[in-house]
């Protein structure tokens, strides 16, 4: 999506002025030019800028990472370290990532029946983002929203902010913004387990782990006093810190033993408790004496200070059953039982369970006889899993409102003594073959996972007493109140072509299928949400909207279909129906990949690919006004082909100033298809051979060039966006995916 250059906004404006005055475009433009219109609209039709925004928004960007690890050890003793450094920075001004990560894992065997290990990850990662949707700093709506009629520098190089501070439309120049905010996030983690394992018997161990985990994130966002969100109160600056740590302790006992020569057991028997602990702490201030005073006490006039604390916790016992007879029938069962912290008594308990089973036919002599198949197993699961909440089924306050300076109390969760664990029963039948001593595999699979109970925050009558606008969870209260199912088929395919010493060729894809579908919610009710539907037999993801039938050739009127779906049409917006119009996700999916290796010469490429999935442009109400916010907000080149007597056929209706036809209202007209080919990856390199390395001290030497999202090929030429960044079902104007070549090494000593 390209903004406006100032030729095709002054074409476009001329249009939207001329269908609300009645008069033709040419007569417009010379009034513009006269100053019939008055001095902002003269100066847009004289000046002599023609401003990129994009230029002004952007720079260039780069990468780098660099990885290292060691291992070592002896019959006693292994070890593993391995460091990695990673810094990338956008082509977006303000946009940045670095990470720095250190991983150390240690094995020790004390004695013949006793060994223990630790494993220990350190990382630190910083993140400088910037923001989506309306953000003055969000360079993707800059970029569609500033005239390019201002300029973006002055004559000296530094940046345009305006005659009064801000440019000709009431915006703030999204560089100098960029340059001097900033949204930033940073995240340090510590993460490690120590175990200890004991022989106890010659088929018996007992086993205990224990692991901790401590992330600590910062975010820091500074808006400066001069120009920008942060300019009518001069400076803003918001300060928070999430601290989580988390503990896991697991005890084990395990069993195996043989009957005969072909039953193999192996029984456990667990004991596990998990605890959260979150820490939240947060303060905004604004009124800054010098913009070069970044930190949060310099900030004179207080906003907030907020601050949360939590614990919740996990405990539970299992038992796993696995059987292997003669590798021929492999059998895995397992039972456990779990407390919730988080229910109330008589609800924290839940039982849940697995059983899964194969066959790999391939063990039987008649099919060993059939050489050509080297693997004939099948196999299949069935179980029951609770999921993890985070909901609250208490009824609590929280003294957060201030009235006249006294403390106001208000409820801040509804109890809920019947809310139970949300589960998912997941179940799977797959084939797994192989032929030609495996240089030909394939594994098909179907699933099918259900999940019942799904907890879900219901809206209360206002009658009710709670308050409705403290907080966006009011008011509203936790509840079980459907069930929905996740099904379809999975594809593996991997071919060696070629198995030669100095030449190898191997090809592999996968496809997927997936249908979700709601099938029961509370009360049998639907639940709008903006564009969005949650009803039975429909999906998650499921827009709701008028069905867009175009623009009337006849006078340049937008239509709707009334039914929503085809037939009569209307150019009242009102009088269309609204109708499920497709969903977000991809019902079809996978990817390609392609390795080739000659001599000391390395190719790989991947491609990925989805189908059936659609996005909602929110955005295009603004960006495709057909004139309503033309003149404060210019738009995107997609609004340039609009209905003309001369143009009959035009994507978009005629264009009025001030347009009040609803014709930029939400409905199929900004909906897009997501469907997509993508190269994602092509990696080539070169590995120096041991000869080549003699004398160097080098075991290894290989240097690589590769590409990430080199191509991508859109079905729908309305997608504007990334196809794969729909999650949401909605685009908030986010910062595109970035194509990235880079030139590494891999040295081994």
């Amino acid at each position: 999506m390209k903004g406006l250059n100032t030729e095709q906004y002054r074409y476009l404006l001329s249009h939207a002025f001329a269908n609300s005055d009645g008069v033709t475009p040419e007569q417009v433009y010379a009034d513009m030019v006269a100053g019939e219109y008055g001095a902002t609209p003269k100066q847009i039709f004289t000046t002599g800028n023609n401003t990129n925004w994009r230029d002004v928004t952007s720079r260039s960007g780069y990468q780098n990472s660099v990885n290292a690890s060691i291992s070592g050890g002896n019959d006693k003793i292994t070890y593993y370290n391995s460091a990695n450094y990673f810094l990338q920075e956008s082509e977006l001004k303000g946009s940045d990532f670095k990470r720095l990560g250190f991983t150390t894992k240690v094995d020790y065997k004390a004695t013949d029946k006793f060994k223990l290990g630790t494993d220990i990850q350190l990382s630190y990662s910083r993140i400088n983002t910037l923001p989506n949707g309306g953000g003055f700093a969000n360079p993707i709506l800059f970029e569609l929203f500033a005239r390019p009629t201002d300029p973006g520098y002055n004559a000296d190089g530094t940046y345009y902010l305006g005659n009064s501070g801000r440019l000709s439309n009431n915006l703030f120049n999204s560089g100098y913004v960029q340059d001097n905010n900033y949204f930033r996030a940073s995240t340090a983690r510590v993460f490690g387990n120590v175990y200890g394992e004991y022989q106890i018997l010659k088929n018996l161990s007992y086993k205990i782990v224990f692991g901790a985990e401590l992330n600590n994130i910062e975010n820091d966002t500074y808006y400066n006093p001069i120009h920008g969100d942060g300019y009518q109160v001069n400076g803003r600056k918001t300060e928070s810190t999430s601290r989580y740590f988390n503990w896991n302790l697991q005890n084990i006992v395990n069993y195996n033993f043989k009957l005969g020569d072909k039953n193999r057991f192996n029984i456990s028997a667990i004991q596990e408790a998990y605890q959260r602990n979150y820490r939240f702490v947060a303060g905004q201030g604004v009124n800054v004496g010098s913009p070069n005073l970044e930190t949060l006490s310099n900030f004179i006039k207080p906003i907030y200070a907020q601050g949360d604390r939590s614990t919740s916790s996990r405990n539970g016992y299992a038992a796993v059953l696995n059987y292997d007879y003669d590798k021929l029938i492999l059998i895995d069962a397992s039972v456990r039982r779990d407390a919730l912290s988080n229910f109330v008594p008589g609800q924290k308990w839940g039982t849940f369970y697995s059983f899964g089973a194969g066959v790999d036919l391939a063990r039987l002599q008649f099919v060993k006889e059939w050489d050509k198949i080297s693997q004939f197993k099948f196999r299949g699961s069935y179980g029951k899993v609770g999921n993890t909440i985070s909901s609250i089924p208490y009824s609590l306050y929280q003294y957060t409102g201030n009235y006249n300076d006294a403390p106001a109390g208000a409820p801040r969760f509804v109890y809920n003594p019947d809310l139970r664990w949300e589960t998912v029963k997941p179940l799977s039948f797959g084939l797994d073959m192989g032929f030609f001593k495996n240089r030909l595999t394939v594994t098909a699979e179907y699933y099918n996972k259900k999940t019942e109970d799904l907890v879900f925050s219901v809206p209360l009558q206002l009658s009710q007493g709670l308050p409705a606008e403290t907080s966006p969870t009011y008011p509203y209260k936790d509840i079980n109140v459907g069930s929905l199912v996740n099904k379809g088929f999975e594809f593996t395919v991997n071919y060696d072509v070629f198995r030669k010493e100095d030449f190898s060729l191997s090809i592999g894809g996968n496809i997927s299928t997936l249908k979700n579908e709601i099938t029961s919610l509370y009360g049998g009710q639907d639940v709008i949400t903006g564009s969005t539907i949650l009803r039975e037999g429909e999906g998650i993801g499921t827009f709701f909207l008028r069905k867009w039938a175009g623009v009337d050739p006849t006078n340049g009127d937008p239509l709707w279909y009334k039914n929503g779906m085809d037939g009569e049409t209307t150019n009242k917006y009102a009088d269309a129906a609204l109708a499920v119009q497709g969903r977000s996700y991809s019902n079809v999916f996978g990817g390609v990949n392609l390795n080739i290796a000659y001599k000391n010469f390395t190719l790989s490429a991947l491609g990925t690919f989805g189908f059936g999935g659609k996005v909602l442009n929110d955005w295009g109400s603004y960006t495709q006004s057909d004139g309503q916010y033309t003149y404060s907000y210019p738009g995107s080149t997609d609004a340039l082909d609009f209905w003309t007597p001369s143009n009959p056929n035009a994507a978009n209706p005629k264009p009025i100033y001030g347009n009040a036809t609803n014709s930029n209202r939400s409905s199929t007209r900004f909906l897009a298809k997501t469907d997509y080919l993508r190269l994602s990856n092509v990696r080539v390199g070169y590995k120096f051979d041991a000869k080549m390395l003699r004398g160097t001290g080098l075991q290894g030497f290989e240097v690589y060039a590769q590409g990430n999202n080199i191509l991508t090929h859109r079905y729908d030429k309305n997608l504007k966006f990334d196809p794969e960044n729909n999650l949401n079902a909605t685009n908030n104007l986010n910062l595109p995916v970035q194509k990235t070549y880079s030139l590494g090494f891999n040295i081994q000593f």
